[in-house]
């Protein structure tokens, strides 16, 4: 594949996910919190956990990855990009899985079966 290959079939993977999360903001139009990511900072409030523990590597299925710890508002439920500042981060990535580079796994935090991403919010909206 051509680097100008790359970069077009990354632009346009971009633009399709900034795509998705319009229409599902769209959708949530009446309940826009139904589309939003979980902040785990809200849900360290609410829940008050007492201690965390590492569990070291494991396999996260994605549709149990409900928020993040930082960048909750850059991406929907989905992790759709709403943002187009993240274009040039998630085009990198793409441009990675394209390319079937290994990238490093992505850190969570795991509450009550729920995922929260620590690290690699841009890895998950890219998976």
């Amino acid at each position: 594949m051509t680097p100008q290959y790359l970069t077009s079939q990354t632009n346009e993977d971009f633009y399709k996910s900034h795509q998705k999360a319009l229409i599902n903001e769209i959708q949530h139009l009446l309940n826009p919190e139904e589309a939003a990511l979980i902040s785990f900072t809200d849900i360290k409030k609410l829940l008050k956990p007492k201690n965390e523990i590492y569990k070291g590597m494991q396999i996260v299925p994605i549709d149990l990855i409900v928020g993040s710890e930082g960048r909750y508002q850059d991406f929907d439920n989905k992790f759709f990009p709403k943002n187009s500042h993240l274009k040039t981060r998630w085009e990198k990535i793409d441009d990675a899985a394209i390319k079937m580079i290994s990238l490093p796994p992505i850190k969570v935090y795991e509450i009550a079966g729920l995922y929260f991403v620590r690290d690699g919010n841009h890895r998950v909206s890219v998976a």
